[in-house]
């Protein structure tokens, strides 16, 4: 969500920006929940205007992202986030990679170190 406010943007985030500006990733079903909430709470608190959402989602858009098409059972989510030793949330990108064998792409230090502990690669789009 780096890439929608800019008090947020950072380096890294714009380098994953570009690279997906030509390239695929993966994310879970979960991300479009939490793209819209931060959408959502963003309007709500004026850091977003009806009209920087339009042409963000519009942005997303062109972007290949492949949202996984099933939804984890709420048994391999406890598992997951017991497993990653981090929220549910986090443990489904976790969890994703991992079945995937695909590198993580976050800024976040916490989901970054859950990553590197289990054996997960941190993607860096240099």
């Amino acid at each position: 969500m780096a890439w929608a406010l800019p008090d947020e943007q950072n380096e890294y985030a714009a380098r994953v920006l570009r690279f997906l500006q030509t390239s695929a990733a993966a994310a879970p079903q979960m991300w479009m929940f939490e793209v819209a909430h931060t959408i959502a709470v963003s309007e709500r608190r004026a850091r977003m205007r009806e009209r920087d959402t339009t042409d963000f989602l519009q942005e997303l858009k062109l972007l290949r992202i492949a949202v996984e098409d099933t939804t984890p059972t709420l048994e391999r989510l406890v598992l997951a986030g017991r497993a990653y030793d981090t929220s549910v949330y986090d443990a489904a990108y976790l969890d994703l990679a991992m079945r995937r064998g695909l590198p993580v792409a976050t800024s976040d230090g916490l989901m970054r170190s859950a990553a590197e502990r289990k054996g997960i690669g941190f993607f860096d789009p240099r």
